[in-house]
């Protein structure tokens, strides 16, 4: 029998005994690794966790619309939604958008160091600067003509973060620079299209995707499904096929969203991670309101006298109206300011006491909001505008991990859409020759800088000293000071000439000349004690 075994085993088989044991062994082993990560645990702690396995497109095509939807009733109806939009608005877009630095330059060769340095086209970048500013008014830069690009931009940020994405398509026509732009909702692109295509393209969620998952095209309705103004006359389920780049590789549209996962194709709500949240915490001051109200406005209730209840009906004035009660039941009246009751006959009147609110309401609301805060990536103190228990120190580490939020949104927004559409723009505007340059000098003269907004700090004395203090001793940068504030250190020096030629002009002392001689005078004045020495 061993010898038979022997053989088997030489041809990959196991004796029946043998393999019952190895397969005890891989049982007793898969239990262990299971027992030593505790996250893969299921017990009565983690019976309510999805264990469900999907890919983030599949959690997308089942739930985007719903989030959407949910996401817009919010940022229309609930104060912290609204207030975090306002924030983006604040913050990304800034009061007064962003400001183009255009940065083309040539190199310039210089004898005295025997080689070329770059220098700045200063006539090209006024140029294209004052164009494009112009491009940003109304009438220029929306095929709609009725927002400017600042505007624009504050639509776009708010729409992106409600709805997780937005769709923005190039229009190519005969205006004064030959280049607009057309916002078009999320809705549109059709999320319940999901296709293998003829050619190897596969299309997810509306997106057409080659095999190497690069979008080549977007699949749209021809009209928003969920637009109910035409009570369903012009209700289609047709959809058309946009791609991203023309026959001419001039591109037509683009897709505008956080993407957060290698292979996520459409953008999901800002407002998910917080979502649950802002809607009990929003049901719950609703209820202490309504309830705050009732406590505040007492209630009387009537009840009938012992000997008062019998056959005979009982004449009340109820709600302003005589009525003829048999039912001894409790009847309740709410009382009006400075009014006064008359207790009916056969009734006797008490005063209802809900002792509401409890007083312990702040606490809730605090522990909620500081979720929700955290899952907008913001400080608790901007967001529930409360600065009871805020000092300097506090307020300065929260006000710095927030502005890193929105610099990293600057960054994003400026990627991903203002150097794009610039160079777009400048494409069309050097082709139309709407700016007199070369047109086949494009690739110098696209060179956008654009400076985001700034910031205040708490104490800006102080902050500007240790700042200096750093550039002093080498371990700072004027140009990083300069940037904290929305300058580039080109458009500083620019300032500072043209204020200086101004007051000139004007036949003034420039300020930091005046600064500068007072503080030569204090240095040469004698001292007291060396005057009273002259005595």
């Amino acid at each position: 029998m061993s010898l038979f075994n022997n053989i088997l085993n030489r041809f990959g088989y196991i004796e029946k005994n043998k393999f019952n044991e190895l397969e005890k062994k891989l049982s007793s082993l898969e239990k262990n690794i299971t027992r030593n990560l505790v996250a893969a645990q299921t017990s009565h702690l983690t019976s309510d966790w999805n264990d469900v396995y999907e890919v983030i497109n599949t959690s997308l095509r089942k739930g985007i619309v719903n989030i959407r939807q949910r996401a817009r009733d919010l940022a229309y109806n609930d104060p912290y939604a609204k207030k975090y939009l306002k924030m983006l608005e604040k913050n990304v877009i800034g009061s007064d958008g962003f400001i183009l630095r255009n940065k083309a330059y040539e190199l310039i060769y210089d004898e005295s160091k025997g080689m070329k340095i770059p220098r700045y086209d200063k006539l090209a970048n006024i140029k294209i600067q004052e164009a494009f500013e112009d491009w940003c008014k109304a009438e220029n830069c929306t095929i709609t003509e009725d927002i400017t690009f600042r505007e624009l931009n504050n639509i776009m940020i708010k729409t992106i973060a409600t709805d997780g994405e937005l769709l923005i398509k190039t229009i190519r026509d005969d205006s004064k620079y030959g280049y607009r732009l057309q916002l078009i909702e999320a809705d549109y692109l059709d999320e319940t299209y999901n296709d293998i295509l003829p050619n190897g393209n596969i299309v997810v969620l509306g997106v057409e995707l080659t095999p190497y998952r690069k979008p080549v095209a977007y699949w749209l309705k021809k009209i928003n499904p969920y637009q109910y103004l035409f009570f369903g006359a012009y209700t289609t389920s047709e959809r058309i096929r946009v791609p991203i780049y023309d026959s001419n590789g001039v591109l037509q549209i683009k897709h505008l969203f956080v993407k957060e996962h290698p292979s996520q194709i459409r953008g999901i709500s800002w407002f998910a991670p917080s979502m649950i949240r802002l809607k009990i915490l929003n049901g719950f001051e609703e209820a202490i309101l309504v309830d705050a109200r009732v406590s505040a406005n007492k209630t009387i209730k009537y009840e009938y006298k012992d000997d008062a209840i019998g056959d005979e009906p009982i004449e009340a004035n109820i709600a302003g109206s005589k009525k003829q009660i048999y039912d001894p039941a409790v009847m309740v009246q709410n009382t009006m300011p400075g009014e006064a009751l008359i207790v009916p006959k056969g009734m006797t009147a008490s005063q209802i006491d809900f002792k509401s609110p409890s007083g312990r309401e702040g606490e809730f609301q605090k522990w909620a909001l500081r979720g929700i805060a955290s899952g907008f990536d913001v400080a608790f103190i901007t967001l529930a505008n409360n600065y009871e228990a805020v000092n300097y120190t506090s307020s300065r580490t929260n006000l710095l991990e927030e502005r890193d939020t929105w610099k990293s949104l600057h960054a994003w927004f400026r990627e991903h859409f203002l150097n794009w559409n610039f160079a777009e723009f400048l494409k069309m505007a050097l082709l139309k020759q709407a700016i007199n340059l070369p047109a086949f000098k494009y690739d110098k003269f696209n060179q956008p800088w654009f400076q985001g907004r700034s910031w205040q700090w708490v104490s800006p004395k102080d902050e500007a000293e240790a700042f200096l203090l750093l550039i002093q001793n080498g371990l700072g940068s004027l140009e990083e000071y300069l940037a904290e504030r929305g300058w580039s250190l080109e458009a500083f020096i620019d300032q500072i000439k043209y204020e200086r030629e101004a007051f000139e002009e004007a036949g003034l002392q420039f300020p930091a000349d005046v600064k500068e001689k007072i503080t030569k005078i204090k240095l040469t004045e004698p001292s007291n004690n060396d005057a009273l020495k002259v005595n």
